[in-house]
């Protein structure tokens, strides 16, 4: 059983692709929209993908429709609720430690015809709590404990001692039993009159009788219709959109998509000034113009800009050819002409990336950028059985949920096959990662770590953040959208209330 998911989209051998993300964010912009009375019953979703519709349970947007959490974080309250459970108390008294949780009545397992009980609920968190902590943050500690039946509305964690971690551990975590999620919709996959495959939802309870219906394959209609396209499905060619010009989108949808260049702490010649000169000379401005669009933004760390945990105060590494000379220069990189290719040490020195999933476009103009400053470089494209420590670095778009809880990916005892590469045994990141990571277990995190942890791995150039990409979203509908579109997921359930 799959209890953790996965938040990284482009990570080698993933069975999501990035284009999934976007079937979840048009639940969510289209919750925005509310005190709408729509004609049909029905909406249409298009969402061009080659996935199955198995997979759309393994992306975190969509999992959170087809599998919602039982808690999550929110960003726009800036602390935790419960969405798949009705509640969840901490009960203390002189001798005892409990987490006490109220059932939904409306959650239901994918075929079941009953509401998911207490005692599929206590069989759940007795298989399954240990591992969902550790899978979390393997640094907690998790005391003996009894799950058992309160009444037929609760139940109740009874701990052996008091956890050093909070109820709110259980964010981004479905309830799931036998291979099916509990979820508040019924998916059934279905044909059209056309013949096309497309997966219809409804909700379990009774304020809404609407359906949507998710096709991955164009479905020839105009009408009560919503699609999304990403920068990269917009024609390139200079003749059908200039290279800096921007892509004209009515209704753009802010992502946290992220691409980076993961570098490698454990080969000696990475070192943090030539980590920062390669960044000097990115031209990630043209990269974002041509590349993209315009459509998202420039990031010192992949963090959206308007989260708490964003550091304002660290700075955009400006594009400088000149600093990256000068770094290259004084690391003992030289060259004998504009002509030559720099060595260190007497031998010809050249980087090698492993990447996957990425943007050709942006590994053309990193060759072309490293090329002019006399930097040998080679990009190969590979899985994750790979020894990432043979590569100087690896680049990739990841997308992450809203708490970024970074613990698994960032800390020094990470099992990530991508991101293990990041940190060689800096006690000082685990830390910030640790204490972080505990804090998004209580109701309101303490994002000032977060912030910490942004401005630490950004000094020292851990990471070099390339872009932040958006979406748009183009309405055939007659629902009326806003120009600019931040996702919450708080609302993915709203959409249904429209098509009453």
């Amino acid at each position: 059983m799959k209890l953790k998911i996965n938040i990284f989209l482009n990570r080698l051998g993933s069975k999501v692709s990035v284009k999934l993300v976007i079937f979840f964010s048009l639940m969510v912009l289209l919750g925005l929209l509310g005190g709408l009375d729509l004609q049909a019953k029905s909406l249409s979703l298009y969402l061009p993908s080659e996935n199955s519709f198995d997979s759309l349970r393994i992306s975190p947007f969509t999992a959170k429709l087809l599998c919602p959490p039982i808690t999550e974080f929110n960003l726009t309250s800036k602390k935790s609720n419960s969405v798949a459970i009705k509640s969840i108390q901490t009960v203390k008294s002189k001798d005892s430690v409990k987490w006490v949780i109220s059932l939904n009545p409306n959650l239901y397992f994918w075929s079941s015809t009953e509401p998911v009980s207490s005692k599929e609920l206590v069989d759940f968190f007795s298989s399954n709590l240990k591992k969902i902590v550790e899978d979390k943050n393997p640094t907690l500690k998790v005391p003996r404990y009894k799950v058992q039946v309160v009444n037929d509305k609760s139940i109740e964690i009874l701990w052996n001692e008091a956890p050093g971690f909070g109820p709110f551990v259980l964010n981004n975590v479905p309830i799931e039993k036998d291979g099916q999620c509990a979820s508040f919709v019924s998916p059934q996959q279905k044909k059209d009159d056309k013949g096309l495959d497309f997966l219809e939802l409804s909700l379990r309870d009774d304020s809404s009788n609407g359906t949507i219906r998710l096709y991955t394959k164009d479905p020839g209609i105009d009408d009560n219709l919503i699609s999304i396209k990403f920068a990269g499905d917009y024609p390139a060619n200079p003749k059908l959109r200039l290279s800096d010009e921007s892509i004209k989108c009515g209704h753009e949808l802010e992502l946290p998509i992220f691409t980076v260049i993961v570098w490698n702490s454990y080969d000696k010649n990475i070192s943090q000034k030539l980590r920062q000169a390669i960044t000097s000379i990115l031209p990630r401005g043209e990269l974002l113009r041509s590349g993209a669009g315009s459509l998202g933004s420039l990031i010192s760390f992949p963090i959206l800009k308007d989260h708490p945990g964003y550091s304002m105060g660290v700075k955009l590494r400006p594009y400088s050819l000149d600093k990256g000379e000068s770094l290259l220069e004084e690391l003992g990189f030289k060259r004998k002409d504009s002509s030559s290719w720099r060595s260190l040490d007497g031998k010809q020195f050249s980087l090698k990336f492993l990447y996957d999933n990425t943007s050709e476009l942006l590994l053309k103009i990193m060759k072309d950028s490293l090329t002019f400053m006399g930097i040998d470089s080679s990009f190969e494209k590979g899985s994750s059985k790979k020894n990432l420590k043979d590569f100087s670095g690896y680049i990739g778009t990841f997308y992450s949920d809203e708490d970024y809880d970074y613990i698994n990916y960032f800390h020094s005892k990470s099992r990530d096959p991508i991101f293990k590469i990041v940190n060689k045994d800096d006690s000082s990141l685990d830390k910030l990662l640790q204490d972080y990571s505990l804090s998004l277990t209580r109701e309101k995190p303490d994002f000032t770590y977060l912030a910490s942890i942004h401005k630490y791995m950004s000094d020292k150039e851990l990471l070099s953040s390339i872009i932040q990409t958006n979406a748009c979203l183009e309405n055939h509908s007659n629902i009326k959208l806003e120009k600019k579109i931040k996702l919450d997921s708080k609302f993915f359930l709203n959409i249904f209330q429209q098509l009453k």
